[in-house]
């Protein structure tokens, strides 16, 4: 993955899971959740990271007439302008008929996911993993609803991203299963992203350090994630797994051997 080159970390924005703001390490309180959502909103679906005015007050104000909602906007984006003078920087302008962003004028968890999610290298899925702290914009109350609809199509398209590359970095020939992909792994659970290959991950890992209980309590916890989040069981391939293992374990293997699905195994 090649990294584009960093701006200054002094403004540091978070949309991905809990929205925050920093400033030199501080956290700026009362930020309007306006400035939240139109920012994702400009960067995941304006044109050149931009949308005419008329727009957004048909996305935020749907039932209010054009008057209305260009006066909405206007207030809003008052407020946001008085936000970033104050903290010396500006990710969000306008003009009398456009309102656009500058990505670069901050540190933003979302445009670098976004970034990482080009590439598919395992540094590159990694830095996903780390960047992924939950669904857009997950502690912002609840706007109109087209925004809301708008919303909960960006927040399953980013979680799709990330779990389709999880698919390839879990896989069990990607060997050995280094500390990297424990973490990532880790992360995606305690994040509640549910994905099976994950499970997988840890459960080898366990297995690798002769611990029948985590690895049981790994393999119950996929089970009922699944059966709860997805409505489906869990896969044949990981339930073979599980029992390889602990059948390894349970015989008093010292170094069980690594999982190879059914169809990888030599005849």
């Amino acid at each position: 993955m090649v990294i584009r080159k960093r701006h200054a970390a002094e403004i540091v924005m978070t949309t991905l899971g809990q929205c925050s703001l920093a400033v030199k390490g501080q956290i700026i309180a009362g930020v309007p959740a306006m400035f939240y959502r139109i920012a994702a909103y400009l960067l995941a679906s304006g044109k050149n990271h931009s949308a005419p005015r008329s727009k957004l007050g048909e996305l935020f104000w749907p039932e209010a007439d054009p008057q209305q909602a260009h006066s909405n906007l206007r207030q809003c984006l008052v407020r946001i302008r008085r936000l970033q003078e104050s903290c010396g920087f500006q990710l969000i302008d306008s003009n009398f008929s456009q309102v656009f962003l500058t990505p670069d004028a901050v540190t933003w968890d979302l445009p670098d996911f976004l970034e990482a999610a080009l590439f598919e290298d395992d540094e590159a899925f990694f830095e996903m993993c780390r960047l992924y702290g939950g669904c857009l914009l997950a502690n912002i109350s609840e706007s109109g609803d087209v925004f809301e609809d708008w919303l909960a199509n960006q927040r399953e398209h980013l979680r799709v991203k990330l779990l389709s590359r999880a698919d390839a970095c879990f896989n069990l020939d990607n060997l050995p299963v280094d500390e990297k992909r424990v973490e990532c792994a880790m992360r995606m659970l305690e994040i509640g992203v549910v994905s099976e290959p994950a499970f997988r991950v840890l459960m080898q890992d366990a297995a690798d350090k002769g611990n029948l209980t985590r690895l049981t309590d790994l393999y119950e916890r996929c089970e009922l994630n699944l059966h709860e989040e997805l409505g489906v069981p869990v896969s044949r391939i990981t339930r073979e797994l599980y029992h390889s293992l602990a059948s390894q374990l349970s015989h008093g293997g010292d170094s069980p051997e690594t999982f190879m699905p059914p169809q990888m195994r030599p005849e």
